[in-house]
């Protein structure tokens, strides 16, 4: 504050004149409520998640779930499939966790054909969900 006294005396003078809780972000009452009351229920909703997604996400892979259950699935190796439903193919990496379809890349959420292979290989579904979600 002693800086903007001798640089700018009438700056000073109107900060002063404002009082704190006009230019400080920790005197400012409603900002700090605002922030608490954000963190507290978004804290409280985590709490009361019943999956390990969000409920979004969770439906999402539920539908896609239903989905993989009509899908035929045929190993390429250890890691790849190839995945065939309704004359179409898509090819699943297992170890980069990418699709043909870019659907697990671009909502970073296993796509049908991503649980189609993970159903083939008795794993479980979770280990294909990353964090961002949880």
């Amino acid at each position: 504050m002693e800086e903007l006294r001798n640089l700018h005396p009438n700056a000073y003078e109107y900060v002063i004149d404002a009082g704190p809780q006009k230019w400080s972000r920790v005197r400012c009452p409603d900002r700090r409520n605002m922030v608490q009351r954000w963190f507290h229920d978004r804290h409280r909703a985590a709490q009361s998640m019943r999956h390990q997604l969000t409920d979004a996400a969770h439906l999402m892979i539920l539908k896609r779930v239903e989905k993989c259950n009509f899908m035929i699935v045929n190993p390429v190796d250890w890691n790849i499939f190839s995945v065939k439903r309704a004359g179409k193919q898509w090819t699943f990496d297992l170890a980069r966790k990418t699709c043909t379809c870019n659907k697990f890349q671009m909502d970073i959420l296993p796509c049908s054909h991503a649980l189609a292979a993970a159903r083939d290989r008795n794993m479980d579904f979770t280990s294909l969900y990353t964090d961002y979600y949880k």
